[in-house]
């Protein structure tokens, strides 16, 4: 089965759009969706999946569970197929977008936290993270100890980088780091690059355009337990 193309990975923002109906199976109390593109991100790499709904012959359902099934294959749970519904079918799909905005923001606050590190030169080697409303943090490995006022540091030169902003883009390269220039390129079989202008990062979740949209990003807590370093932070209300 072909794989699904993921909308989202070439640009910002992308929130709605129509898809083609690969496949569609009925199970006791819902309906899994294959289709051939998706505007929705299924969750992964410390981020929540999105939410929203799609528009099904005559009928608009909310998305009940969006994953990613190998290989590369998204799938999108509702409450019910139609008896009419074919492979073939057109569906529109919609993301709740303040949930998107809000799933961009903590996800870009924790890379911000990542070009914090690297600007104040600490010996920390990025390892996970998570992203969550209720929970957000990123981990690094480090040999050394945690500098004094790794907390504060780390807050004032978050607090400059929001501030200043930055223009944000979108690059495929190939296994040997050459740029693809295909600008639609939709799918995972390349290796994808955000850059916050010259801070570069692979990564296949969604992001905020500019920096700046992240608002007041607050460290809670920058703890180390034996070699590993862990930064919990939070974001006020826009």
């Amino acid at each position: 089965m072909q794989k699904t193309r993921l909308l989202y990975l070439p640009e910002f923002n992308v929130v709605s759009g129509d898809a083609t109906v690969i496949a569609c199976r009925s199970e006791e109390d819902s309906c899994c969706l294959i289709l051939d593109q998706t505007v929705f991100y299924p969750g992964g790499g410390g981020q929540p999946a999105d939410t929203g709904e799609i528009s099904v012959l005559d009928t608009t359902q909310p998305v009940q569970e969006i994953w990613m099934e190998e290989p590369g294959i998204v799938m999108h749970r509702v409450a019910n197929c139609p008896s009419t519904l074919t492979p073939g079918a057109t569906v529109h799909m919609h993301v709740d977008t303040p949930t998107r905005a809000l799933h961009n923001r903590l996800h870009s606050a924790g890379h911000v936290i990542d070009l914090a590190v690297h600007r104040l030169g600490f010996d920390w080697t990025p390892t996970k993270g998570a992203h969550f409303p209720a929970m957000s943090f990123v981990e690094y490995s480090s040999n050394t100890p945690l500098p004094e006022g790794a907390k504060d540091k780390l807050q004032e030169q978050c607090n400059e980088l929001i501030a200043a902003g930055s223009a944000n883009t979108i690059k495929f390269i190939d296994a040997a780091g050459h740029p693809l220039t295909n600008p639609g390129l939709g799918h995972m079989d390349a290796e994808r690059v955000v850059a916050y202008d010259d801070f570069n990062l692979a990564c296949g979740g969604t992001h905020v355009a500019d920096i700046a949209e992240i608002g007041n990003l607050l460290i809670k807590k920058a703890k180390k337990k034996k070699n590993t370093v862990k930064v919990s932070y939070t974001l006020e209300p826009l």
